[in-house]
């Protein structure tokens, strides 16, 4: 077996010479004795233990903390059938191996595998696989970051020295927003009202290199600028990355578009360490747009029950509707939200009399949060009723007064809406028809008797009818005064024999009835008074 020297100091050709005494029975443990043994022995000679690689090649790795790190080392030989005996790991100036990768004991045998149990423990392991090989390190710490050495012993070929720079980055512990009174904000920042203008800061702590941090809304760039409010701590193996990054946004006076708008704080210090971000919606609340009342489009009518419905929109949180009439609350039948809570609407059920008539209906949407932004839709109600019908005598008419040949006439009111299309008049239950041969006229709202007879004494009523329906007056009775005149049964012719005894009756009608009666006598010859004490006076009935 061939084995070369060049640019080898004496404990490498020593080393050699061991291991091939050795060959494939020495254990780790024993490598790592010889190795202590060797350097103790030339610790004068050589001082600097990168000596040996000072010349070798150099490359970075960059990992993040908590990951895997890979540390790049090229095992390849040029020589032909050459194959790796030895590989050993080394760390800054640290003089011994920190993990060694033995192949030794024979193709068939299994490698022989050491770490450093404080600087590695079971977190390393070496790749051979992977092109080029490298040692990989699990759940890298911030304390792994450092230049390793690798060197690699074959059978045939130069012992070959390589140099890996691992950067370790510390990635951002913790992003979060706050408002200006420094409440950390959760998914929501507000509610705000409209016109209000306000602040968001967004506090990031942790990160090695300093992070970077962003503001975006809607997914755009809005911000970029940012500083320090804490300085990180200079970087020690024992000290942990520390500083707090800020970056301050003063929003606009806030419109209705803004609701919802999303801001995303994002903070990144490295292409491999995750980007750490954190968003808030905006939340607003605002005051109902619009309030309208539908179902009010036409007069209402009396004494039916007719539902009105009041809708608001535009308020958030919903508005809440009230229905008043004349200042006086009324209770609704029904609320309903629209599944957006944009628009909210009430029911309201109501039946009116002709009493209603020129009240205001008064439909309120207040929000809850906001009592100053409550609106307001008013209407002034027109009822539709049917009429209401009375009826009175003339204004200059006496009617305890009225006899045979006055002129009568009476006048019927009537309170309706629509007005009244038909008037008509009744005498004793009975339509009464114009007549004018007899005297009876119909003018306006007017009925006029002319030259009365006691024929037209008794009970007149006014009737009156529109599209709501029609009704009669109560009915107003007229007396006719006239003189006494006999009765159409009364007996006119008495047949008697002379000195018989009969009863002569006088029968008579009147108004006011008759007070007093005179009898007389009389013959061809003569016209004689019958005195008071020789008949008497009764009533009807009598």
């Amino acid at each position: 077996m061939m084995v070369r020297f060049e640019g080898r100091s004496l404990a490498s050709v020593l080393i050699i010479l061991i291991v091939c005494v050795i060959g494939g029975s020495s254990s780790v443990g024993h490598t790592q004795e010889i190795y202590d043994e060797v350097e103790e022995e030339n610790a004068d000679e050589e001082s600097d233990p990168n000596d040996e690689f000072k010349n070798s090649p150099m490359t970075s790795s960059t990992s993040v903390a908590g990951e895997t790190s890979v540390l790049p080392c090229n095992i390849s030989s040029d020589i032909r059938g050459d194959s790796v005996q030895l590989v050993l790991w080394y760390r800054d100036n640290v003089p011994t191996p920190i993990y060694s990768y033995d192949v030794r004991s024979g193709d068939y045998a299994p490698p022989t595998k050491w770490s450093d149990p404080v600087l590695l423990g079971d977190r390393a392991y070496f790749s051979m696989t992977s092109k080029p090989a490298a040692l990989v390190l699990n759940q890298t710490t911030r304390d792994d970051q450092a230049v390793y050495r690798c060197r690699v012993d074959y059978k045939q070929f130069t012992t070959t020295h390589a140099r890996v720079n691992l950067t370790v980055i510390e990635p951002i512990r913790n992003v979060k927003i706050v408002d200006q009174s420094g409440l950390e904000l959760v998914g929501a920042a507000g509610p705000y009202t409209l016109g209000e203008r306000p602040t968001l800061t967004c506090r990031v702590q942790g990160g090695d290199p300093p992070p970077t941090v962003t503001w975006w809304r809607d997914g755009l760039l809005l911000d970029s600028t940012y500083h320090h409010q804490t300085p990180p701590s200079v970087r020690t193996s024992t000290s942990a990355p520390g500083g707090t990054v800020v970056n301050t946004i003063h929003l606009r006076a806030l419109k209705k578009e803004d609701l919802r708008s999303l801001y995303t704080c994002k903070a990144a210090n490295h292409e491999k360490a995750p980007t750490k971000e954190v968003a808030v919606e905006i939340d607003m609340n605002f005051g109902p747009d619009t309030v309208e009342v539908h179902g009010l489009e036409g007069p209402l009518s009396s004494g039916r029950a007719q539902q009105l419905v009041c809708e608001a929109k535009g308020s958030r949180p919903p508005a809440i509707i009230t229905w008043w009439l004349d200042g006086h609350m009324k209770k609704s039948v029904a609320h309903m939200t629209s599944l957006d809570g944009v628009v909210s609407s009430s029911t309201l059920e109501l039946t009116v009399s002709p009493t209603d008539e020129g009240k205001e209906l008064t439909c309120r949407a207040e929000n809850p949060e906001l009592p100053a932004a409550t609106i307001e839709d008013s209407h002034k109600l027109e009822i539709l009723y049917p009429p209401e019908v009375s009826v009175a005598a003339g204004s200059s008419l006496d009617l305890n007064k009225i006899k045979e040949g006055d002129d009568v006439y009476f006048d019927c009111h009537v309170k309706a809406r629509p007005d009244a299309h038909t008037i008509t008049w009744s005498f004793n239950g009975n339509p009464l028809e114009q007549s004018i041969a007899s005297g009876v006229m119909t003018v306006g709202r007017s009925l006029v008797l002319q030259k009365v007879s006691r024929k037209q004494a008794g009970s007149y009523t006014c009737s009156a009818a529109n599209t709501q329906g029609s009704n009669s007056s109560a009915p107003i009775e007229l007396s006719v005064k006239y003189s006494p005149v006999c009765r159409v049964e009364q007996t006119d012719v008495y047949g008697v024999g002379r000195h018989e005894k009969t009863t002569v009756t006088c029968r008579v009608e009147s108004d006011p009835p008759v007070t007093s009666y005179r009898w007389a006598f009389n013959n061809t010859g003569e016209f004689v008074d019958i005195p008071s004490s020789h008949f008497d006076v009764k009533g009807d009935g009598m």
